[in-house]
């Protein structure tokens, strides 16, 4: 555990050095989050996962999704199931139509946001999935996507019932989306 005893004593907010490099206290989610306080201090081998989920979030959709969208797609219209590899296109061509995509913006928080037993100097895909499935238990959607998007002002602008109908919205039209890719 690298969190060290002189850290015992200390209160979150009160740490500002972790690894030799500054951090600040973003969060608590049963334990304290912190950020690097300089982003272009984040080790080679983090920063490539950052990288690629800010391009998922950018295409709303990441290349996994995208490649069984289109395995779909390809099976569908072999088959002559015309219709449906239109349906499906239109579900892909949906998506830019969205603010984000939830489960990138939760894997992109993984990566900014880490607790101090964590290795920062790599990103352990294990270790931060099980932040995510924690995170998504709290409920930290909302907090993520308005401290990492830029372009979530038109979001935080509707009302907070009007915020939870959208990501409850989103997140039904998602498990739809998975079911059609499945099949």
């Amino acid at each position: 555990m690298t969190w060290g005893i002189s850290n015992f004593f200390k209160g979150p907010e009160k740490i500002t050095i972790h690894k030799g490099l500054a951090i600040r206290y973003v969060f608590t989610c049963d334990r304290p989050y912190y950020e690097l306080l300089h982003s272009y201090e984040m080790c080679v081998k983090r920063f490539k996962f950052a990288q690629q989920y800010i391009n998922d979030l950018q295409c709303k959709i990441d290349s996994e999704t995208l490649g069984k969208f289109m395995k779909q797609i390809k099976e569908k219209c072999n088959t002559g199931k015309l219709i449906d590899a239109w349906n499906l296109a239109d579900e892909v061509e949906y998506r830019q139509t969205w603010l984000f995509e939830p489960d990138t913006l939760y894997r992109l928080a993984s990566v900014m946001y880490f607790d101090l037993r964590e290795d920062i100097s790599d990103y352990d895909i294990e270790y931060n999935n099980n932040k995510i499935t924690h995170w998504k238990k709290k409920d930290f959607l909302k907090f993520f996507l308005k401290n990492l998007t830029e372009n979530s002002a038109t979001f935080l602008n509707l009302s907070e019932e009007d915020s939870v109908g959208y990501l409850k919205e989103l997140q039904e039209k998602l498990k739809k989306q998975k079911e059609l890719i499945s099949d």
